[in-house]
């Protein structure tokens, strides 16, 4: 069996890796994921702390401390930091590891969920094919977005519910295990990652129908765990300012004043786009079992149903409000492709452990490892060429190898706007940028004709170009 799956392995790697890799080897990314990168980055240096995490000198949106996201995953990346150096491939092989570890966590599950006896549990390739198909979630590891890191949180909490309501007899530590998992997400990313907590009630219903009372008094344990759990963190003053921080500044006033979308159902048409890929494979592999008699395979079995279940616990109340992102469910996307992923499994193992030809699997085989020589080749040949941003990155090489790190920049208004510069600035050089005049250098768009009492440096860059005050000139005019 496991020669027999051996092919479709290493084709699944490929995929993961051509998705993930590949881009990861490149600089420049979406600005929200490089904002979260910068500010692990500074704190790694001890310029900020891990409940008072920061930006620049001059702050995000006048906040001379960044809370716009609860301090973890701020904090779990500045130790990587710490342990692999400042280079830029340095923050991708995080995200990558994020997503290697929540393949990891799914893996686990996946065998936890099929009897040693049943063929299905060799296709462990299945659920990470699925997951990593789903464009909401390449693309959040891609641009280093927080809920990469939520799901591994949020995959290890239903882990542990798993194991909590298979185990016979007392299951209270597992069960506490998925209040302290949630409690985790939700410092990473606030509410989203707090859906867990009902996995084991779900699961009972669904899975495990005579073990309604287990599952009840399961999530029980797991919302008092929870709950426990920022009593305590609410109990320390440093702890408490940031978190308030958070909920006041950025989670009440977001849900409030600054609303993405127009309509309730925005997340359920993203989660359609979303799971496109799998549920046509899913319909491929239904359709192929009924063809062939396989009457079985046309309904999900109710592990399926509980982890589609568990998983839209974590997508639907993001309609409550209308402050809506497509990559706000990647953290419950595991879940759900692996739901499909359990329905899909009966045909497609049926399919794959069918007798072949020595000569099939070989070729098989060749074109699986064919594929992941191709990804390998393509990180190491397009290692370090920009992704996005190319001549902001160059223009910040440029002008960083000029002012001395940690200085102060003057900047126009167009220029204060664009926050990938100020991010780059900051992750490489550790220079911040200010709207007030006066300071050494400044900053402004090409073809400004920059702020009074300033010279040009020539330094050939094309979107940004840099000014130096003159040594005898006159006081630096406002910038507009």
């Amino acid at each position: 069996m496991g020669s027999a799956q051996a092919p479709f392995r290493v084709a699944t790697l490929a995929v993961f890796l051509g998705l993930t890799l590949v881009p990861l080897v490149r600089p420049g990314m979406f600005m929200d994921g490089l904002l979260y990168l910068t500010v692990a980055h500074n704190q790694a240096h001890g310029f900020g702390s891990f409940w008072q995490p920061r930006f620049s000198q001059e702050g995000l949106l006048q906040q001379p401390t960044f809370h716009e996201h609860p301090p973890l995953a701020f904090g779990m990346e500045a130790l990587w930091f710490r342990l692999f150096g400042d280079a830029f491939w340095v923050e991708g092989a995080y995200a990558l590891a994020m997503a290697v570890l929540t393949g990891w966590l799914l893996i686990m599950l996946w065998r936890m969920l099929w009897g040693p006896e049943r063929p299905e549990r060799a296709l462990t390739w299945l659920p990470v094919l699925f997951w990593i198909i789903t464009p909401a979630v390449h693309w959040s590891v891609q641009n280093h977005m927080q809920e990469n890191t939520m799901a591994v949180f949020t995959v290890a909490a239903v882990l542990c519910t798993v194991r909590g309501m298979r185990v016979d007899g007392n299951a209270w530590g597992h069960f506490a295990a998925v209040g302290l998992l949630s409690c985790a997400a939700g410092l990473v990313k606030g509410p989203p990652g707090l859906f867990p907590i009902g996995a084991p009630l779900l699961w009972g219903l669904f899975a495990h129908r005579p073990d309604r009372r287990k599952a009840l008094l399961g999530t029980a344990v797991a919302t008092a765990c929870l709950v426990l759990c920022f009593v305590l963190l609410f109990s320390w003053p440093e702890a408490k300012t940031s978190l308030m921080q958070y909920a006041e500044g950025r989670l009440l006033h977001r849900i409030d004043q600054d609303p993405t979308v127009d309509y309730r159902w925005r997340t359920l048409q993203h989660l359609i786009v979303a799971l496109l890929g799998p549920l046509l494979l899913t319909m491929i592999a239904v359709l192929a079992a009924r063809r062939n008699g396989q009457n079985a395979a046309l309904k999900p079995g109710e592990k399926a149903l509980a982890l589609i279940a568990i998983g839209l616990s974590g997508v639907l109340p993001l309609m409550l409000t209308m402050v809506q992102k497509s990559f706000y469910m990647v953290a419950a996307l595991p879940l759900i492709t692996t739901g499909l992923a359990m329905w899909a499994a009966p045909p497609i193992a049926r399919w794959t452990a069918a007798p072949r030809s020595n000569k099939t699997q070989r070729v098989l085989m060749a074109g699986g490892l064919l594929a992941l020589i191709g990804v390998v080749l393509a990180a190491l040949l397009f290692f370090g060429e920009p992704s996005r941003d190319a001549e902001l990155l160059a223009d910040t090489a440029l002008i960083g190898a000029v002012v001395p790190e940690h200085d102060l920049v003057s900047a126009e208004q167009p220029v204060l706007d664009q926050w990938n510069f100020q991010s780059y600035l900051m992750r490489y050089h550790f220079i911040s940028l200010t709207g007030k005049p006066g300071q050494p250098f400044a900053v402004t768009v090409e073809g400004s004709p920059g702020p009074a009492g300033y010279e040009p440096v020539p330094l050939g860059t094309d979107r940004i170009r840099l000014w130096q005050r003159r040594a005898m000139g006159a006081h630096a005019a406002p910038m507009k």
